[in-house]
C-alpha cells in the first residue's frame, strides 16, 4: 500500500473502496457509505489516537490509520526474523539481546522482553521512514499505561499488535508480540526473554501460544 494519500474520505463520500477500508479501521460494518455513524466513529477514532477530530479522513488521518499497521505489520517481520536467540554468557546477556537492551535503554543485563519488542519496532520504523508508534520505554506497565490512555486496548488482537501477560500480582510483566488469533480463547505469539513454558523470565526468543484470559 501506497502511505501517501493525497485524497479526502468524509461524509458523502462516492470512493466506496476507501470507504470501507476506514470503516474497517474505526469498527464500522463495511457498506461502503460514509453516513453519520461512520463519521462518528472517525472522529472517536481520531481523538483516541491524537488526531483533530474532524471526522473527515485526509491525508493525515489515512497516514496514521494505515502506517501504524504498516509498521506494526513490519516490527513483527523483524521478529520472526529473530527466532532461536539465545542467551549467553549470563542471565540476560548475550550478543543479540545486548543489542535489543542498549537500543531503548542504553544498558545491558536486564530484562529484555520489552526491549525486544522495541528493537524490533525500531527497525520497523527506520526501513519505512515512520515514526515510533508509542513513547520510548523499556518497561512493560509504561506500554499497558500508553495503551490505556491513547485508547489502543482490544479483545480483537491482529497480526503485529502486543501482547501484555498479567502477573498474580496483577501487574503487566511480559510482553510479545501476537501473530494470529486463533480463535476458541488462544493466541499464537512471539516473545523474546521467554522459554518453552511460557516464562516472562526465560533464555530467549520464541513461538508460543497463550489463552487471551491470561492477557
Amino acid at each position: 500500500m501506497n502511505y501517501l494519500f493525497t485524497e479526502t474520505v468524509a461524509k458523502g463520500s462516492q470512493k466506496p473502496e476507501l470507504v470501507k477500508m476506514v470503516q474497517a479501521v474505526v469498527g464500522v460494518m463495511q457498506n461502503g457509505t460514509f453516513g453519520d455513524y461512520t463519521e462518528k466513529m472517525v472522529k472517536k477514532w481520531q481523538k483516541a489516537h491524537g488526531v483533530q477530530e474532524t471526522g473527515v479522513v485526509g491525508p493525515t488521518t489515512w497516514n496514521f490509520m494505515f502506517a501504524n499497521k504498516a509498521i506494526k505489520q513490519k516490527a513483527l517481520q523483524i521478529a520472526a526474523t529473530q527466532l532461536g536467540v539465545r542467551e549467553h554468557g549470563g542471565w540476560n546477556r548475550g550478543k543479540d539481546v545486548d543489542k535489543y537492551n542498549m537500543s531503548c535503554l542504553g544498558v545491558v543485563g536486564v530484562a529484555w522482553c520489552c526491549t525486544f519488542m522495541w528493537w524490533c519496532f525500531m527497525q520497523a520504523a527506520r526501513s519505512l521512514g515512520l515514526k515510533m508508534p508509542f513513547p520510548h520505554t523499556g518497561y512493560v506497565p509504561d506500554v499497558y499505561r500508553f495503551a490505556v490512555e491513547s485508547g489502543r486496548l482490544t479483545r480483537k488482537p491482529e497480526a503485529g499488535d502486543l501482547m501484555l501477560l498479567k502477573s498474580e500480582d496483577g501487574l503487566h510483566s511480559h510482553i510479545g508480540f501476537v501473530v494470529k488469533d486463533k480463535g476458541n480463547g488462544v493466541v499464537s505469539t512471539l516473545e523474546g526473554n521467554t522459554n518453552f513454558l511460557g516464562s516472562p523470565e526465560g533464555d530467549g526468543v520464541y513461538r508460543k501460544e497463550r489463552r487471551k484470559a491470561t492477557l
